[in-house]
């Protein structure tokens, strides 16, 4: 059963002897999203993070899916063995640029990082495969670095009660079920990704408290 109030991600993952690329897509909220990432540890973390419902990864690729195998055993996440045709980063990036009718890919930011591109257009054929038409809702993609946030393992996120609490793992006596008062599934989701993520420039932190100052006198 699939939860309003949480993300349900699908991932793709591309890993080469330079590192990873990493895309997440929730197809009912169009949100797309992905990052290069050096080591195998940080990847862990960005999976814990995201938690996705599905992950895909190239058929050839048997290390990866065996290493997939062991991460997600005990979990709810379906590992997907995709077309290797599809991780090629010219196939990618024509899917891509069809997808948001670019003739470069300068624009949203991915034009000098491969492995992005990879990971998002294996999302992007995977879906419309699945669904036999493009995913419409799909606008933008967000590429992001992980030196925009504040790293939290699994290990951190569980002790510190951030999203389940350590004696029941539920959401009620987390900081999250504590904090969530908004009205929307949408609003609820947004702040499950802010504790997630803790911002790390002084001025993105005081543009969201400015924000929320502006709410709260209105």
């Amino acid at each position: 059963c699939l939860s309003e109030k949480n993300n349900n991600y699908l991932a793709a993952l591309v890993a080469t002897a330079q590192g990873y690329g990493l895309a997440f897509a929730d197809a009912s909220t169009g949100e797309f999203l992905a990052t290069e990432i050096e080591s195998l540890d940080k990847l862990s973390n960005e999976l814990w993070r995201y938690e996705p419902v599905e992950c895909l990864v190239a058929f050839s690729d048997e290390q990866m899916y065996d290493y997939l195998q062991d991460f997600f055993g005990g979990s709810k996440t379906a590992l997907t063995r995709h077309a290797d045709y599809a991780f090629r980063l010219d196939y990618a990036e024509q899917k891509v640029k069809d997808h948001f009718h670019l003739q470069s890919l300068d624009g949203l930011g991915c034009g000098e990082k491969p492995l992005v591109t990879i990971a998002a257009g294996v999302i992007l054929d995977y879906l419309q495969l699945m669904h036999k038409s493009k995913p419409s809702n799909i606008m933008n993609l967000q590429v992001y670095s992980l030196k925009e946030t504040m790293e939290l393992d699994y290990a951190t996120k569980r002790n510190l009660e951030l999203l389940r609490s350590l004696h029941g793992n539920e959401k009620k006596d987390s900081l999250l079920g504590i904090l969530d008062y908004t009205q929307t599934a949408v609003g609820s989701r947004l702040l499950k990704s802010w504790l997630e993520k803790p911002l790390l420039k002084a001025s993105d932190i005081q543009h969201r408290l400015d924000a929320t100052e502006e709410l709260v006198v209105q």
